[in-house]
């Protein structure tokens, strides 16, 4: 599962595509019921980049959530540790911002959750979310070490996608200002030639007389 993913992050594969095929791994190498990717845009407002099992009303985070900080466990994952609910549905439904939830979980036959942060250079700027089956309150050792790893992979599609979408803005800016500098020394150049040009016609037309 780590070899296909990582085949895919040298890839041509979108960073929604490589999402989507890292949360298929955490569902079917181990026992999860459904995993969603979720990274915090320029404003912190939470985003779903890939899922896997996940009902499609979940794409849409609910008013009011803002950051990580405003989901439980979200002050642990900001830490850059892991978190683990071993009675999500509870734990969503005593949150305000996270109610909403509460019920599709447990309509779902979902129990616990697993946050993994996925994190750059100290920061950290998303989570890999992994639901668990009511027959399982809490991940093993093996499979948390699992999703650790996929929730790096992540990281590192998600920074790619970022880096390369920052250095295609720095291209196009310098690009601008060449047009730019050329612009601004072509037209002097232009204005100068067409003056010059003025000038000759208009000796030309003295020259035969027929200066106004």
């Amino acid at each position: 599962a780590l070899a296909q993913t990582s085949a895919q992050l040298v890839g041509a594969a979108s960073v929604e595509e490589i999402a989507t095929a890292i949360a298929r791994q955490a569902v079917e190498g181990t026992g999860a019921a459904a995993c969603a990717i979720v990274v915090a845009d320029e404003e912190g407002k939470l985003v779903f980049v890939g899922s896997y099992g996940l009902p499609s009303a979940w794409w849409q985070a609910p008013d009011g959530v803002l950051s990580f900080a405003d989901v439980p466990g979200g002050q642990t994952l900001l830490a850059g540790k892991p978190v683990v609910l071993p009675d999500a549905p509870a734990v969503y439904e005593s949150n305000p911002v996270t109610r909403s939830f509460a019920a599709g979980m447990r309509s779902s036959g979902w129990q616990a959750q697993v946050y993994v942060p996925l994190s750059w250079r100290g920061h950290i700027f998303g989570r890999l979310s992994v639901y668990l089956p009511s027959a399982a309150d809490r991940p093993s050792e093996t499979d948390l070490v699992f999703y650790t790893a996929l929730a790096d992979q992540a990281a590192v599609a998600v920074m790619n996608a970022r880096l390369a979408a920052q250095a295609r803005q720095v291209t196009a800016a310098l690009e601008r200002n060449r047009l730019a500098r050329d612009l601004h020394a072509c037209v002097p150049q232009a204005l100068f030639s067409m003056t010059m040009q003025a000038r000759t016609a208009q000796l030309s037309l003295a020259a035969a007389g027929l200066d106004a």
